[in-house]
């Protein structure tokens, strides 16, 4: 077959076709035998596909307006391009172990751009939509093949982005399935970006052990089709690998310290562009997953069937003004979710895209049903294109279903008088010690103090200890400093 070459001059179009047909010649190839025609096919087919879905991509991420169709068309073709790639070099893969008894570095060197490709495709998920599942029995067949070699964790070198890049094959293989984990609506088309590029910083310290280093630490099984999962294995122990996140942590810490420092990590490539606020969600985002590497691991919530047309409120400030009204009049088709299943702590639903607007995660959202229905109010933590076309999936972890509207104010005397709308969210029991606020982000930063009348007796109050926090808000404790008790006359005793 003939190996791919891109000149300056040829159009986007035209570099989409030569790889589609070069593409197609080396699937045809691979029918055969291991030629080394075919090798340096794959490779030269890297090199171009690298360098479009690079170019590619800088133009997508780089607009901060919603894709046309043209652009949602192009991010298409890099998951399916990468997905052949993929493809492609697994079934190479088995034509070089056919042909040759030991695995030689060329294995090792098609082993590593097969996993960076299936890395490529399942973070394309964010834009197009969860696929269907994937089976990563292949991808757990190219890092057994590297462990039997005892060669894994060997340094290797290619392209990526257009530029050189070291990695290992089970740095690649990790990454793989850590953008798999966190494509599914975790991220936005940026955020998963910036976590790559984390990745790829941190790639050093992807490196698995045999025993689990936690309760609920992240956790393949060679012998499955199943991506990554938490906790220890106990049958078949020894054909599972585990993500100790003691050394993910340190390089999560070093990259906060930066951060807080004012210098955006990683400092190289496109992705150090975007905007603050994209890359405080992957950190937060991050910080999550280890502690939940560190977490005891409880059983997933029993999941009910809904089926049934709710509306929703988006933003702290809609939640307040609308949330706590008669349903009926706002209920329309421009403004529902269709309620897909819920549990008792958290609900699925589907949004029409066109109509609602974006809704991303760490967006605060309220949904009832009727007015006879509690509120609820949740945090989104996961949201995707859905397979129809024009609507979104999004997953939500329920905050309370028993807010409260209140009023909070300043001291007298203070510079800043007049009444503050928030949500009052009382704990699980009596005590008051677990009752907490939905507040805007900027009270938070507020030093305080604060007043609010409950029972006729006021109390003063600081703002204590952050629980939760999203686009705009935040969930917070308080901190009592003083209570002024309501006065009697003698006519009212």
């Amino acid at each position: 077959m003939n190996t791919p070459t891109f000149t300056s001059l040829m159009s986007v179009d035209a570099q989409k076709a030569s790889i589609e047909r070069h593409l197609s010649e080396l699937r045809e190839t691979l029918k055969g035998t291991f030629t080394e025609a075919a090798l340096t096919g794959y490779y030269g087919l890297h090199a171009d596909v690298d360098g479009l879905i690079g170019k590619i991509k800088r133009r997508l991420l780089g607009s901060a307006l919603a894709w046309n169709a043209e652009e949602k068309e192009a991010s298409a073709w890099i998951y399916y391009t990468s997905r052949r790639m993929a493809k492609l070099g697994q079934r190479l893969l088995e034509s070089i172990d056919r042909k040759f008894d030991t695995p030689d570095g060329r294995t090792l060197d098609v082993a590593a751009l097969a996993l960076l490709y299936l890395g490529e495709s399942v973070k394309c998920e964010v834009n197009v939509g969860r696929q269907d599942p994937y089976d990563y029995r292949g991808t757990h067949a190219i890092m057994s093949l590297a462990l039997a070699t005892g060669r894994q964790g060997d340094e290797r070198r290619f392209a990526f982005d257009g530029r050189p890049v070291a990695s290992s094959i089970e740095g690649l293989y990790f990454r793989a399935l850590l953008l798999a984990k966190f494509s599914t609506g975790n991220l936005n088309a940026k955020q998963i970006e910036i976590f790559d590029a984390c990745l790829w910083l941190w790639m050093p310290v992807l490196r698995a052990v045999r025993e689990s280093p936690s309760a609920s630490a992240l956790r393949a099984d060679l012998d499955s089709g199943d991506g990554l999962r938490r906790g220890p294995r106990h049958l078949g122990a020894e054909l599972s690998l585990y993500l100790p996140p003691e050394p993910i942590e340190a390089a999560y810490r070093s990259a906060l310290k930066e951060f807080h420092a004012g210098r955006i990590i990683p400092s190289e490539g496109f992705t150090a562009e975007f905007g603050i606020e994209e890359h405080v969600a992957v950190l937060d985002v991050v910080r999550q997953g280890l502690l939940d590497s560190r977490s005891v691991l409880t059983p997933r919530a029993e999941r009910r069937a809904a089926g049934f047309e709710a509306e929703a409120f988006v933003g702290l400030a809609e939640i307040m003004a609308r949330g706590f009204g008669d349903v009926a009049q706002f209920l329309s088709a421009e403004r529902s979710i269709r309620w897909v299943d819920v549990s008792d702590t958290g609900l699925g639903a589907s949004w029409r895209l066109g109509d609602c607007g974006e809704i991303s995660v760490g967006d605060l959202v309220g949904i009832r049903r009727s007015a006879a229905d509690p509120l609820i109010v949740g945090r989104v933590v996961r949201s995707v294109p859905a397979a129809e076309g024009g609507r979104t999936e999004i997953g939500v972890s329920i905050v309370t279903q028993a807010a409260r509207r209140v009023s909070i104010s300043r001291p007298s005397g203070h510079e800043v008088p007049g009444a503050i709308d928030v949500l009052y969210v009382p704990g699980t029991d009596g005590s008051g010690r677990h009752d907490a606020y939905l507040i805007p982000d900027r009270l938070y930063r507020d030093a305080g103090p604060f007043e609010a009348l409950v029972d006729g007796d006021t109390y003063e109050f600081r703002f204590n200890r952050m629980r939760e926090r999203g686009h705009g808000w935040a969930l917070a404790g308080v901190e009592i400093t003083g209570v002024r008790r309501a006065t009697v006359s003698v006519g009212e005793l």
